[in-house]
């Protein structure tokens, strides 16, 4: 079974490249993951692009504009986070 560790790739990212904003990649990845891509993609492009001395995390962007163009309606995901949202509104403070 294949786990998504965004946070984990955010940090990797940072020690790999300390000349990126460690935000930016969080945002570009969450960026990148609501627009549709898949996870497997996200892994290697990040990686593709922490490797490549022009890279950076705004390349992932564009990346994540393609995916959201190939984005397919996933009914599950919604009642998903339909469930989820319910369940915190009734967890006390």
């Amino acid at each position: 079974m294949i786990e998504r560790a965004t946070a984990e790739l955010a940090e990797l990212a940072a020690a790999v490249r300390p000349d990126w904003d460690r935000n930016a990649v969080s945002s570009a990845l969450t960026v990148a993951s609501v627009s549709g891509m898949p996870w497997a993609r996200m892994l290697t492009e990040m990686a593709r692009l922490m490797t490549q001395e022009a890279g950076s995390p705004r390349d992932l962007l564009d990346l994540a504009a393609d995916a959201r163009t190939a984005y397919v309606h996933d009914p599950q995901a919604y009642a998903d986070g339909l469930a989820a949202a319910r369940e915190a509104i009734r967890r006390p403070a």
